[in-house]
């Protein structure tokens, strides 16, 4: 199967994945797959593990394996531009419309925004209802597109 390394094209945002994956170590492991910290388990009661940032290589990939991407901007900018395959939910997404789109609260998710305060919006408050592994897209969907053809 042809994958983001072999020049797949997954699409006019997403483009070609390129390069390796050095000093991706602390968020993917050896076969590519995103991973939560060993020392936290998602099914403990109690604190929640800081949202971890992605880079825009980190995230093509991750995307590429069907890692579901949220867009905490408004539908009005989600519509003018999004990266492909993104949900637009806004900062603040309802228990119900998460539940609508068939998040599993215990896989991985990432969120952008244009540049970071609402991703880091919707990442705090998807920690709080309950969402155990949460990333944030560096730098935005502004950083994503100026990374393009890397």
């Amino acid at each position: 199967m042809a994958g983001p390394r072999d020049g797949d094209n997954s699409g006019e945002m997403v483009g070609q994945m390129g390069g390796d994956m050095a000093g991706a170590e602390g968020h993917l492991n050896a076969s590519g797959s995103l991973t939560c910290s060993s020392a936290w388990d998602p099914d403990a009661p109690g604190a929640l593990p800081a949202v971890k940032r992605l880079n825009s290589t980190e995230v093509k990939w991750l995307l590429w394996e069907g890692v579901p991407l949220l867009d905490a901007r408004s539908a009005a900018e989600y519509l003018r531009c999004q990266i492909q395959g993104a949900m637009q939910v806004g900062a603040q997404p309802s228990e119900h419309q998460l539940g609508r789109l068939g998040l599993d609260p215990k896989a991985p998710l990432i969120c952008y925004s244009n540049g970071e305060q609402r991703a880091r919006q919707l990442c705090a408050h998807l920690e709080e209802i309950g969402y155990r592994c949460v990333y944030l897209l560096e730098a935005g969907l502004e950083g994503f597109l100026s990374r393009q053809d890397v």
